[in-house]
């Protein structure tokens, strides 16, 4: 990832702030109207959290919003082939065009899963084709790369997740040789 982006949790007295380039962000970037409804209902209740990545002029660069939940996706969704239970949700992820293939997708996806970690979920899932960001065989890889799997390979469907581990082992860059 580029040193010069900072990834940030957003807080209330922030979001009210940032909460319009975010959206330009996401805007750019494919999202759909009724994720950012979800969001912005959820937010204030403590069950979703969005992040930001700024590059080093401060500008908002790509940003990423979860949901943790007390019930299993599986209610909603139906059994995810036995794999595991997600209580937490990526509902958005979105880069700047100016961004793209810097490692800020990456670095998002990282935060989102130490966040998940850290409100007590070990698991976490994403429907590929409402997390926005352009065609669905690139989503579909980026997020392979992040670590998740299909979670219901035998019905053809976006459901993808894993294990907040694995997303955070496979999103942790390589460290440098010494003297490299």
């Amino acid at each position: 990832m580029n040193s010069a982006i900072t990834i940030e949790w957003v807080t209330p007295e922030s979001w009210s702030r940032d909460k319009l380039p975010a959206w330009q962000v996401l805007n750019r970037a494919g999202s759909r109207t009724e994720q950012r409804r979800f969001v912005t209902r959820y937010y204030p209740t403590g069950e979703a959290g969005a992040a930001i990545a700024r590059n080093s002029a401060g500008e908002i660069v790509g940003v990423v919003t979860i949901a943790v939940q007390r019930g299993a996706y599986n209610e909603q969704y139906g059994p995810f082939s036995g794999r595991f239970d997600p209580r937490a949700f990526v509902h958005e992820i979105g880069v700047s065009p100016a961004a793209k293939r810097s490692g800020v997708g990456t670095a998002l996806m990282r935060a989102a899963a130490e966040e998940i970690r850290s409100r007590g979920a070990q698991c976490l899932a994403l429907d590929v084709d409402l997390t926005g960001d352009v065609e669905e065989a690139t989503r579909r890889a980026f997020f392979t790369r992040c670590g998740l799997v299909s979670l219901r390979p035998d019905r053809n469907d976006d459901i993808m997740g894993a294990a907040v581990e694995e997303v955070i082992a496979a999103t942790t860059p390589e460290p440098s040789p010494a003297g490299g």
